[in-house]
Formats: structure tokens, C-alpha cells, sequence
């Protein structure tokens, strides 16, 4: 955990904390003024890491193929095309983006390797970050 009063650094981990209500922000939205699981062990909901901001337009070209569809999942494909008809070309489309290899995947590749790379650096003012 970053100590308070040192710069902030990508990679950092932090607690957000909420003085008005004397909680912890956890990552589902919600507060809590505590942050222990019942084994005792540090509660890391409550627990985010600093990173840069990420690229997601390949992920939301896959969700809105998968929604004209009518499905939530890739791997949900298969079982609709059995009592739904699926335009050839919008699986084709899904196909290149979602598929082994495809685009959502070097997406996310670029995204890890972008946080390794700016990890440690200094985070200066009005950065754009991603918890």
C-alpha cells in the first residue's frame, strides 16, 4: 500500500475511505467500516490498484455484436443458433473480434503491457487513471 504523503505511483495499491461515514469504499460500490473476511484475512474488495487508463473499444464492439444477437456470451453462440436464426456476417464479426487470436484479445494484451510499462511511474496531476 502507498503510504500517505508519498507520490502516487501506477501500480500503486490503495484504500479509498470515506470520512463522512467513516467507511471504506469496496469495489462493488458499496461502503463498509470494516475490512476483514470472516478468516481474518484482509478484506481486498476494499483494495485497488492504480493503473492507466485502458482501451475497451474492441470489447465494446464484441458487446454490441453479442447483444444484436441476443446473447451475452460468445460461448452462448452455438446453443442460440439451434432456435434462433444469427446473420452469417454478425458471426463472421464476432468471429474476428471475440475468436482465438482475434482483436479483443490483442486488446487485452496491449492493456497488460501498457500497465507493466507505466508501472512505478509518478502519477502527475490530472492523469487520466483507471482503479
Amino acid at each position: 500500500m502507498a503510504d500517505a504523503g508519498t507520490t502516487l505511483c501506477i501500480g500503486d495499491k490503495v484504500k479509498l475511505r470515506d470520512e463522512l461515514t467513516k467507511s471504506w469504499l469496496c469495489a462493488d460500490g458499496f461502503n463498509t467500516t470494516m475490512l476483514m473476511c470472516s478468516s481474518g484475512q484482509e478484506d481486498t474488495s476494499c483494495i485497488f490498484e492504480v493503473c492507466c487508463k485502458q482501451s475497451y473499444q474492441q470489447l465494446k464492439s464484441c458487446k454490441k455484436i453479442l447483444s444484436k444477437i441476443g446473447i451475452s456470451a460468445r460461448e452462448d453462440l452455438v446453443h442460440h443458433q439451434k432456435d434462433e436464426y444469427v446473420d452469417p456476417k454478425d458471426e463472421l464479426d464476432l468471429e474476428a473480434l471475440c475468436g482465438p487470436g482475434g482483436k479483443l484479445e490483442k486488446e487485452k494484451r496491449d492493456n497488460l503491457e501498457e500497465v507493466e510499462r507505466q508501472r512505478g511511474k509518478p502519477l502527475a496531476y490530472g492523469a487520466d487513471i483507471q482503479l
